[in-house]
């Protein structure tokens, strides 16, 4: 089998999402090709973190198995956030959407199964189904366009192309209602990558109590400035927090620059507790379900703070307000408190298992919605 995935993340980022793992389990099938766009040199000026500095672009290479190619161009479109300029987003992105791309089109051509992460790949839609009329053609819905902030334009484009897929997947039900048509999409929750978290790895944490943040998504720093003082016998690692992390001058935290998965991974397996400092602006409701770090803290057993938007009903999630310190000290002290949490009590699927249900969902009733 030949698949390929489109998406708007480099293959070789340090930092390793649902994606990433996707792409390898495909790879254990057959050839698997990623294709990465929205990219430009306005990334580069803006400090993008989706840009690796020094990875070069619109070269084929080899990625850990996987065959990758990121696309640069000098400027991209984005949305400009201003209704008047909904006109000119739809000219700019119908201009990008056709672009010469002859990769993708040969690698399109090629596949039996195409995957369309949501977000700008999503004005691809009908140019993957003209390239390859008789490949599965499926949306991954990582995210609610809407919800993450995409230009006007790119949702009206998702809408008008929607009966050109053949499948929608959705890590969350929560997502559903974001969809033009029910009928084609199932619940499939992110896999999971057991082996690096099962690994025996020395702690790269020094003596004490540790607690660990991953991740730059709505990172609210106002968490560490009250729970660390809070705290002061706990050391706060909060690893690639990106620039909302940057200048927590405080004692006891420790900012690490964006850092490899196989490091990471020991980070999280050494904490006494996880913390997943979320803002409570915009924030999807759909995070208690697909938010990577919370699940990594779950398998490694770690009781976990995080805000009670983002908690659910996991009995080792501990939830505060954002806006009151005073829950957030006490999110802190129960987790800390708290007994770490069973392995065997997670029914996470692998990534091997996320693929056999996208192939095959009418064999997996678990993912009817």
């Amino acid at each position: 089998m030949k698949s390929l995935m489109v998406t708007a993340h480099d293959r070789r980022s340090k930092r390793r999402i649902s994606i990433h793992f996707l792409a390898e389990a495909l790879g254990r099938r057959g050839v698997s090709r990623w294709y990465a766009i929205g990219f430009s040199l306005l990334s580069r000026a803006k400090g993008d973190p989706r840009v690796e500095v020094g990875h070069p672009a619109n070269r084929v290479e080899e990625v850990d198995g996987v065959t990758s190619f990121r696309e640069e161009t000098i400027v991209h479109p984005f949305n400009l956030r201003r209704a008047w300029a909904v006109p000119i987003e739809r000219a700019a992105f119908a201009l990008y959407a056709a672009k010469p791309r002859p990769v993708l089109e040969t690698w399109a051509a090629e596949s039996d199964l195409i995957i369309v992460e949501s977000g700008i790949p999503a004005v691809l839609i009908d140019r993957l189904r003209r390239a390859a009329p008789r490949a599965k053609l499926v949306y991954l819905a990582s995210d609610d366009l809407e919800t993450v902030g995409c230009s006007r334009a790119i949702v009206e484009r998702f809408e008008a192309s929607f009966p050109s897929i053949d499948l929608a997947v959705l890590p969350s039900p929560l997502l559903l209602d974001a969809m033009p048509d029910r009928t084609k999409c199932i619940h499939v929750p992110h896999g999971f990558e057991r082996a690096p978290f099962d690994a025996v790895t020395p702690s790269p944490h020094g003596v004490g109590r540790h607690a660990v943040s991953v991740g730059s998504m709505l990172f609210d720093r106002h968490f560490f400035e009250v729970a660390a003082p809070a705290f002061p016998e706990v050391t706060f690692h909060v690893v690639g927090g990106g620039p909302e992390s940057q200048g927590l001058d405080l004692a006891n935290v420790v900012v690490h620059p964006e850092t490899p998965f196989a490091e990471t991974v020991p980070m999280i397996v050494h904490a006494a507790i996880g913390i997943a400092p979320y803002r409570d602006v915009g924030a999807p409701a759909y995070l208690v379900d697909t938010s990577l770090k919370l699940r990594q803290y779950r398998y490694a057993g770690l009781p976990t703070v995080c805000p009670r938007f983002a908690a659910g009903t996991d009995p080792s999630r501990f939830g505060y307000d954002p806006a009151d310190p005073a829950s957030i000290v006490a999110a802190v002290g129960r987790a800390l408190a708290s007994p770490r949490f069973p392995v065997a009590a997670t029914d996470f699927p692998s990534w091997d298992e996320v693929v056999d249900r996208i192939l095959d969902p009418a064999g997996h009733p678990e993912t009817r919605l």
